[in-house]
């Protein structure tokens, strides 16, 4: 559609001005409760009974953050875990180009207690994470305690928790020597407003 204005008439142009205006400014308001990152980070260590202490890092992690309910989702590329040995990085890539199915782990979930942060004043915040982990389409519940760290503009976050490899691999043997009983992860996020 487009919008044809009269230059005989300043004020209908001021007019159109402001109210183009106040849109813009009331929907960056509406949008200023949601955060979010691309570029989280998620650590899985775990030791293995013949390679000894492994760990692998995913830096594309995204996640979104909404201040007013204390919903939180995340989605990881399973491809873009790194090992440092070349041999477990082949092993880990063939198991998931073969299954692409399986190409994302999510989580979705809450703050339980979002009501004792106080999102305008800057400082390091407890909370309590619950949601439901999918890996390999198995969720499975889940939750943690975490620090939140309020900033002028932007929130950071980091967990550590234990997921039991078992919930997430029924159709594999569970005493393969692949895979560990269970893994450690850690998760650092920087969140942005949108």
């Amino acid at each position: 559609m487009l919008l044809f204005i009269n230059l005989k008439h300043p004020e209908l142009m001021i007019r159109i001005f402001l109210l183009l205006f106040l849109i813009v400014f009331v929907s960056n308001d509406l949008c200023a409760q949601r955060y979010s990152t691309r570029n989280g980070i998620v650590r899985v260590m775990y030791d293995h009974p013949v390679a000894g202490s492994l760990e692998t890092v995913n830096r594309q992690v995204n996640v979104a953050f909404d201040v007013e309910s204390g919903e939180i989702r995340m989605q990881i590329l399973m491809l873009s875990f790194r090992f440092d040995r070349a041999f477990n990085q082949e092993i880990y890539n063939n198991y998931f180009v073969e299954n692409p199915w399986y190409a994302n782990a999510r989580f979705e979930g809450h703050i339980t207690n979002i009501d004792q942060i106080d999102f305008d004043k800057p400082g390091i915040y407890t909370v309590e994470v619950s949601g439901d982990l999918v890996v390999r389409e198995f969720a499975n519940p889940m939750s943690t305690t975490a620090e939140f760290v309020v900033n002028e503009n932007f929130f950071e976050g980091e967990a550590l928790f234990d997921v039991y490899v078992r919930d997430y691999m029924h159709m594999i043997n569970p005493t393969s020597a692949h895979w560990p009983d269970y893994v450690q992860v850690s998760m650092e996020v920087n969140l942005r407003r949108l």
